[in-house]
């Protein structure tokens, strides 16, 4: 978790048998800390390096803009992506406290490096359902960290039918009025790479499912369950 505007540390310990580096992914940083081996900072003789098994690197980054980015491997990234070296990374307003109990992320991945691979949904083949209150208004953040599902879709379904919420952000952009249009939770693309927020305040006590479909006929599905109000 980051703040915008503030400028940050982080070390990255190789615990891995294999080289790796990590990228973060969206966010406008120094090329030196942005995690693809090889290239140039500033001065130009500053060149990424692979970070060794055993070894660290100190990443400095002064995010310029609140929202839902990614970090993942940049080194072999299907093998070590599928074995969980990707995930989240948010970016809040200063001030702004991160609500895990509203505050929901749902990270796609496959269990291995190729099509044959099962879809994840935060880490898992078969996630565990999730609870929600109703009347409670709450942040979806959804990423696409599989190796190559481009056509990846998702919805949330009550039945048979899409739920309906507001489209806030892409790729940690806030949305403007004009494009911040509430609209039918049904086979909303996610390519890879790509990151896509919503908000959502459920009316009444009920069974939600969330379901992501990608080639070949691969999909997955969570269920939530929304319980009265306190």
């Amino acid at each position: 978790m980051l703040t915008r505007g503030e400028a940050t540390e982080i070390t990255v310990v190789n615990h891995l048998q294999q080289p790796t580096t990590i990228h973060w992914h969206g966010i406008e940083i120094e090329s030196y800390y942005d995690g693809v081996s090889g290239w140039t900072g500033t001065p130009p003789s500053l060149i990424t390096p692979p970070i060794a098994p055993g070894k660290a690197f100190v990443v400095h980054i002064t995010a310029p803009r609140a929202g839902t980015f990614i970090y993942h491997t940049h080194w072999h990234d299907a093998k070590q992506i599928a074995k969980g070296l990707a995930g989240p990374l948010i970016v809040l307003e200063p001030g702004q406290k991160f609500d895990p109990e509203t505050d929901k992320t749902f990270l796609f991945t496959r269990g291995g490096e190729g099509f044959s691979e099962p879809l994840q949904l935060n880490g898992s083949p078969q996630p565990i359902p999730l609870s929600l209150i109703a009347g409670k208004r709450y942040r979806f953040r959804f990423i696409n960290m599989t190796p190559t599902d481009s056509d990846l879709k998702f919805s949330m379904l009550d039945g048979d039918k899409p739920i309906k919420w507001k489209a806030i952000a892409k790729d940690g952009q806030t949305l403007p009025p004009e494009q911040a249009l509430i609209k039918d939770a049904k086979e909303q693309p996610l390519t890879v790479g790509e990151t896509y927020d919503f908000e959502y305040q459920p009316e009444k006590p009920g069974e939600l499912y969330l379901q992501a479909s990608a080639f070949p006929r691969m999909w997955i599905r969570m269920s939530f369950t929304i319980s009265p109000p306190h």
